[in-house]
């Protein structure tokens, strides 16, 4: 993978607003809609030094859960492999020394990769026969070992030690190089500010194939821009929602290239002040092409092929995804996926979705003792309405996992400890954090929540402020969405992702 980024994103362009959940807005310069968090005192959210990761987990709304691993010996190893190999580089991007880490969100890290393969591999057969893909064997870990769960986007206007290494990722040299096929979902696509930051999709051998979830009218938009650009062969899809109260919201990227895929999951809307001004995380990876020897699905592809065929896809936007997934090895995946998929779900359905998800993951995983006590944090930039239940049945999911005292580990309680704010913390921007950020007041529009939902009582007691000064992120208003459970500066398990706090 490659290191870190460190060419700012120049672009330009305007939000026109953010979603949420249950289709609330309300503007954060609407002083109801922020007051309840800014009469809270600063929670340990915000103290200190940002917490050492020693357990990942990834997330869109196909979102991700990642599994324990070793840091230290993943970190010596690759160093080890770099410094024996450093002429190698894995997908076409400029190296610019060590600066920074390869990984972003939440996944779980192979101990030892392997060495690649020269020699084509026989399913790399049938891929090289379509115009998707013309494979070999595997593509190796390049500089850049992940140092965090997951990493930053670059911010314009902080302070350069904002954003180095992990703090600093560049989308843009993430999504480059020549491509073989093109998937990217979101909710709003800026089709001028996309291809203006990210050129090499106009070029892309095979397909482009855009997924949104504004209305038909944008769909028109991103077509007339892409038949101008002379873009030969795309798709573009409106993701349809059956249930009232959804939406389409998953942020990531597929991008197939000659020796590989790369899977990318973010947390912003692909328009400029998103990308440009506000805090957003991401997490990606890369995967070689299945060898001979590969297993013929893993639970990663398992959980991104049924999220892809959840959307309902036209045939020319589902069939080429379906079979770059279908050739890519998975089995090194560092996270585990979390998708969410609207309606009610029940039987062999119920928690393959979900916060019921995260339960399912957590529940298999033994964690120190120190974590049985240990708070929970959600942050997130849209607030739906949710009731008191829902949010103990969500703190039940994401207090699950075992506690590690050898055979026989007890089940962890949902944490009881004083105060609920010391059960769930609940990261929300106040006032006057809006008002003082780089964008000012308009920062609050990707920030919705209706007073109603906001102000209810049973929540007032988790808010915490943002924060944001130990990542020098305190003018960058956060519209990543993080979920993580820590004692002191360790991390249990951390969730980066595009859901937002609703019961939607």
């Amino acid at each position: 993978m490659p290191p870190g980024r460190d060419d700012p994103i120049d672009l330009t362009g305007i939000d026109d607003g953010e979603d949420t959940d249950d289709g609330a807005h309300v503007d954060a310069q609407t002083p109801a809609a922020q007051t309840p968090a800014a009469e809270r005192t600063r929670c340990d959210t915000s103290k200190g030094s940002p917490p050492v990761a020693a357990e990942y987990w990834a997330s869109a709304d196909v979102g991700s859960v990642g599994v324990k691993h070793d840091l230290a010996s993943v970190r010596a190893a690759a160093r080890r492999r770099w410094e024996s190999q450093q002429e190698h580089q894995l997908l076409p991007h400029k190296q610019r020394g060590d600066t920074g880490t390869a990984a972003t969100s939440p996944v779980a890290v192979p101990t030892a990769p392997t060495a690649a393969a020269e020699k084509p591999m026989h399913a790399g057969d049938a891929v090289g026969k379509s115009p998707l893909a013309s494979a070999v064997n595997s593509f190796e870990l390049a500089p850049g070992v992940p140092a965090a769960a997951f990493q930053l986007q670059r911010v314009r206007g902080l302070q350069p030690e904002a954003n180095r290494g992990i703090f600093g990722v560049n989308v843009k040299e993430l999504v480059s190089g020549p491509m073989t096929f093109a998937f990217v979902s979101n909710f709003m696509v800026d089709i001028g500010w996309l291809l203006s930051a990210m050129p090499d999709l106009t070029t892309v051998a095979g397909r482009l194939v855009i997924a949104h979830g504004e209305g038909a009218e944008m769909g028109d938009k991103i077509k007339e821009v892409l038949q101008r650009m002379r873009v030969s062969d795309f798709e573009v899809a409106k993701v349809h929602i059956s249930e009232p109260y959804g939406t389409h919201h998953s942020k990531f990227f597929v991008l197939a290239y000659l020796h590989g895929l790369r899977v990318i999951v973010h947390t912003a809307n692909l328009i400029s002040c998103d990308c440009n001004q506000k805090s957003q995380g991401i997490w990606y990876q890369d995967f070689p092409w299945k060898s001979e020897a590969a297993p013929p699905m893993s639970a990663f592809q398992a959980d991104l092929e049924d999220y892809v065929r959840a959307l309902r896809l036209p045939h020319r936007g589902a069939a080429p995804l379906l079979e770059v997934l279908r050739h890519a090895d998975f089995c090194c995946a560092r996270a585990h996926l979390v998708p969410s998929k609207p309606g009610y779900h029940s039987g062999s359905a119920l928690d393959r979705y979900g916060h019921m998800a995260v339960r399912r993951l957590l529940s298999r995983e033994n964690f120190p003792a120190k974590f049985s006590k240990a708070p929970i944090i959600a942050q997130f930039s849209s607030m739906g309405s949710v009731t008191e239940a829902w949010m103990t049945e969500l703190t039940a999911s994401m207090a699950a996992g075992k506690r590690d005292a050898g055979p026989g580990s007890a089940v962890f309680p949902p944490p009881q400890l004083g105060p609920p704010s010391e059960r769930l913390q609940v990261v929300w921007p106040t006032e006057s954090e809006v008002q003082n950020s780089l964008e000012g007041w308009s920062a609050g529009r990707s920030i919705p929540g209706y007073a109603k939902n906001v102000s209810k009582p049973h929540l007032r007691p988790h808010f915490c402020r943002f924060g944001g000064a130990p990542a020098g992120r305190q003018r960058a208003m956060p519209h990543i969405k993080t979920y993580t459970r820590y004692s002191g500066q360790d991390l249990a398990w951390a969730i980066v992702t595009s859901h937002n706090l609703s019961g939607a």
